[in-house]
Formats: C-alpha cells, sequence, structure tokens
C-alpha cells in the first residue's frame, strides 16, 4: 500500500494541533509535513516535538511530522523549486486550514490569504502526481447575509456579507468548488463557531462566544441584573473542537465524501438569549431580565471606547442577532455508523465556562476586541 503523507496547513494552530496529532494516532505509516509561516516557525517546531514525544514519534523514533517554511501567498508556497517538485512526488493528501478569521480584517489582507492562498494550494494539488484528496477548511459563514436554512448544497445565492473575512472565504470555497469541477478530488468542511473541547473546556483563545461571557462579567455589578442583548429567537451555532476534529477525519476517510460539502454545525443550537441567559446566571447569579437592548445601540456602544472596556468587538454582535439556520444533512448521514456525533451544548457548556473562569486572566488568552 502507497504510503500517506500529507500537506497540511494551520499548523500549530489550535486545531491544526489536534487535527495532526489525531491523524497520526491513527495511523502508524503516515508523515506530515506542515507548511509553516517563518513568524510562526518557531511555535510550530516547539509544538511538532511536544506532540511527537506525547504520541511516541519522539526521539528514539522515526519522526513523521515535519515542519517547513513556507507561505502559501507564494504561488510556489514560499518553497524552492527542487523542494516543490519533489513534495508534487510524493504527497498523497492536503489539508488546508491556514485562513485569516479576524471578523475586522482589512480586504487585501484577506484575499490574499484566504483567496490567493487558497488558489495556490489548489495549483499545487494538481501537481502531485500521486493525489487522493483534498480536504478544504470553509465556513458555514460563507453564507454571509442570508437567513432560514442554510444547506450543505448551497454556496452562491446571490448573498452580500458582513464583513471581509466572510466574502474571502467564500470567494476561496467558489475556487475550490471549480477546482472539483474540473476533476481534482476535494471535500469542503464547514464549521459552525468553534469552542473549546466538550470534555475538558480546553482552548487556545477566548473569542466568539465567550466574548459574551467576559461582557457579562464586566457588568456584573450592576444592582437589577442585566437586559438581554439583540435577538433572542437567533441561534448561535457552536461546535466544540473536539467534536470538529473527529467529524472531519471520519468524513475524509468515508466513500463518497469527495465533491461533497458539509457542514460541521449543532442540529440542536442554542437561540442567543438562552446562551446569554446562562452566562448571566452563571456570572452574575441573576437570569437576564425580560427587557432587551436594541441592537444598534449595543453596536454603537461596543464600537466606542466603551465597548474596549467590556472586552467585545462589535462584528461578534451580528453572529447573536443573525437569523440563519445551518442545515447537516450530508454531515449526519455519512457520519452514520461511526459513533461521531455532535454533543448536547447544553452538557459542555459548564465546561467550556469553567476554563474560561480558571484560565481568563492568563496572558494571551483573551482574543483582541
Amino acid at each position: 500500500m502507497e504510503k500517506r503523507k500529507i500537506l497540511f496547513t494551520g499548523f500549530p494552530g489550535f486545531i491544526g494541533k489536534r487535527i495532526t496529532a489525531a491523524l497520526l494516532k491513527a495511523d502508524a505509516d503516515l508523515e506530515i509535513i506542515c507548511l509553516v509561516q517563518e513568524k510562526f516557525l518557531s511555535d510550530a517546531q516547539k509544538a511538532a516535538a511536544q506532540l511527537e514525544e506525547k504520541i511516541g514519534t519522539g526521539p528514539g523514533k522515526a519522526s513523521r511530522l515535519f515542519v517547513y517554511k513556507g507561505d502559501i501567498t507564494d504561488s510556489h508556497l514560499g518553497f524552492s523549486d527542487d523542494l516543490y517538485r519533489q513534495l508534487t512526488q510524493g504527497i498523497t493528501e492536503a489539508w488546508h486550514l491556514a485562513a485569516i478569521y479576524d471578523l475586522a480584517v482589512p480586504e487585501s489582507f484577506a484575499r490574499k490569504i484566504n483567496i490567493e492562498g487558497t488558489r495556490h494550494i489548489l495549483e499545487f494539488c494538481r501537481a502531485c502526481q500521486k493525489f487522493d484528496k483534498l480536504i478544504y477548511f470553509s465556513t458555514c459563514y460563507v453564507a454571509g447575509n442570508r437567513t432560514g436554512l442554510i444547506k450543505e448544497t448551497e454556496l452562491d445565492e446571490g448573498q452580500g456579507f458582513k464583513n471581509h473575512y466572510e466574502s474571502t472565504k467564500f470567494l476561496a470555497e467558489v475556487e475550490v468548488r471549480k477546482a472539483i469541477a474540473s476533476g481534482l478530488p476535494a471535500m469542503v468542511i464547514r464549521p459552525a463557531v468553534v469552542v473549546g473541547d466538550s470534555m475538558t473546556g480546553e482552548t487556545d483563545k477566548f473569542d466568539g462566544p465567550y466574548f459574551g461571557m467576559q461582557l457579562v462579567s464586566q457588568l456584573k455589578w450592576v444592582p437589577l441584573g442585566l437586559p438581554k442583548v439583540g435577538a433572542s429567537l437567533a441561534e448561535v451555532n457552536l461546535v466544540p473542537v473536539d467534536y470538529l476534529v473527529t467529524a472531519s477525519i471520519a468524513i475524509s476517510r468515508r466513500p463518497g465524501a469527495v465533491g461533497k460539502t458539509f457542514q460541521i454545525a449543532d442540529p440542536k443550537p442554542l437561540q442567543a438569549f438562552e446562551l446569554y441567559d446562562l452566562f448571566c446566571r452563571w456570572i452574575t447569579g441573576k437570569p437576564a431580565l425580560p427587557i432587551s437592548i436594541p441592537p444598534k445601540l449595543m453596536e454603537w456602544t461596543l464600537a466606542s471606547p466603551l465597548g474596549r472596556w467590556l472586552g467585545a468587538p462589535k462584528e461578534v454582535l451580528t453572529y447573536f442577532n443573525h437569523g440563519a439556520r445551518y442545515d447537516s444533512t450530508q454531515t449526519t448521514k455519512i457520519l452514520e455508523g461511526t459513533g461521531v456525533k455532535c454533543p448536547d451544548v447544553r452538557e459542555y457548556l459548564p465546561r467550556l465556562h469553567q476554563y474560561w473562569q480558571a484560565h481568563r486572566q492568563e496572558p494571551g488568552r483573551q482574543a483582541k476586541a
């Protein structure tokens, strides 16, 4: 059997570290080549050494996780011509996670990383001589400002976008869809909002819904309790990182996955008010008040200097007010028989909160507002 060699982007990110570890554990003959920007090279090398030692491939055993300096914005991925050619002769699979995820990212920067970088990865995959498949990580939020049910089979429905992150990830997925149509074996993974581990609560950064915890914590001194924020019926779709990892790997190995798109989303998400009310009860000891702050007023507040003190960027508010539901029919169907399913958010959310409480003061944990 041909040895699998994977090109991987997005290491040493939180999701990337977990996926590479799981892949190496599952296949003793697998080799992974991580393409890493120069500024992250030292951190990646340390993370790779720690990971290999943890899973038993470290000192005394042949290494199977390699860190190469590269750059997805370069047409040859920052590799020399000889190395590029050598890799295209051996790589059989690619996982492309590297992207700019900042909701406030400037358009030119987002286009360079998310769109041009994806095009260069696609060109590399086409050049590989023994290529089996590409697993491309998109996002549920390529749906932009669409509301209602968002299906996995849909992409370009004439939607607008709330920020450059969404628009550039949409255009990048368009490129992947074109490549699939022209014969490249690839599949698309669209995560919803990724949070910490459902069993331990562990995460690298406190962003997304954790901004809600921070906001409530800053206002917990309000004597009568806190009013609702935004649209109470809007769903906030969270997926724990461990489910994203196990589901993505399981899907990548299933017959019939190539050519399809899979939304890794919670089929039974909480509504925004339910989530906010839980934060209020845990942090202030009181339920949220039945009155609501209008979304526009809250957005203005978060855009003001007061917003920095509150610790939540105005961009995140739109994800608590947006009436979209993310269908995961294809995901559920292809995972049948694997034992992999999305954990109940009501069961693991307390662990996320406990981890946040224990670690929120640590340097580098809190994402910038």
